[in-house]
């Protein structure tokens, strides 16, 4: 029986078993405030990285080329750097192109949520309200 609520709930709001039990502890309106707010740092913290490492690698990239340019051929002494400097445009070409889209769904859907939440608190509150009031 219960099972079956867990795996009912977890279908209709499409959340892992790890997003589930921490709403079990927590409560849903902590979670979701908990998990928006610390998506929104991650989000700004990496892309504030990424926008600095990319400058950077800008300017590394630049440097190289133009070091094979005047050099007129590729030195073996540059296999190190430029491999180096791949690695770190694939991953920021990974977070601008993959993870950010993914992190930015995930986010909207807590947002939405969160949304659904406060708006159930309100009606309860609005009837508890309107009992007092009669």
């Amino acid at each position: 029986m219960i099972r079956d609520e867990f795996l009912k709930q977890q279908k209709e709001k499409k959340l892992s078993a790890k997003e589930l039990e921490k709403i079990r502890q927590m409560g849903e309106r902590p979670f979701y405030t908990n998990q928006i707010s610390r998506l929104s740092s991650l989000k700004k913290t990496v892309d504030l990285s990424t926008i600095i490492v990319g400058i950077f690698l800008a300017i590394t990239t630049a440097t190289i080329v133009a070091i094979i340019i005047l050099a007129g051929e590729f030195l073996s002494s540059l296999i190190a750097p430029v491999a180096v400097i791949s690695v770190f445009w694939l991953v920021i070409l990974s977070w601008y192109l993959v993870i950010r889209p993914i992190l930015k769904k995930k986010l909207a859907k807590y947002m939405v949520e969160l949304d659904r939440v406060r708006k159930e608190d309100l009606e309860k509150q609005q009837k508890i309200y309107a009992k007092i009031k009669k």
